[in-house]
């Protein structure tokens, strides 16, 4: 599996009144960061054989990497009102991540799974 995560260090609130501020930082805004994450999502995954070629070229790795599926996330510190306006990929806390992974051992996310090429 790949992996393409971005993380975003964003001091997130618990109060009400900041949620719309929040939301309007990754989804509304026209430089909201899902929209620009979902630039680069397409690019990673236009270029994936490009990308394993590249990885496999690096004489460190005496594995031969070649995915089966590319998992997309968006990791925050803390948890943000947001994840609930993205519904392409997952926009989880790092505790979240971790807490899922540790629960099934393997990648937990279904949403933001795609198949290589």
């Amino acid at each position: 599996m790949l992996v393409l995560v971005e993380c975003k260090l964003v001091q997130s609130t618990f109060e009400a009144r900041y949620f719309r501020d929040e939301i309007n930082e990754f989804v509304n805004s026209r430089r909201a960061y899902a929209k620009k994450f979902r630039k680069k999502i397409d690019w990673m995954l236009a270029k994936t054989p490009s990308i394993c070629e590249a990885l496999a070229s690096i004489k460190d790795y005496n594995t031969q990497i070649a995915p089966q599926r590319v998992a997309i996330a968006m990791i925050t510190l803390y948890p943000t009102m947001a994840s609930c306006f993205i519904e392409d990929f997952p926009c989880i806390s790092l505790t979240e991540l971790m807490m899922e992974y540790e629960k099934v051992c393997k990648w937990p996310y279904e949403m933001g799974l795609h198949g290589c090429l």
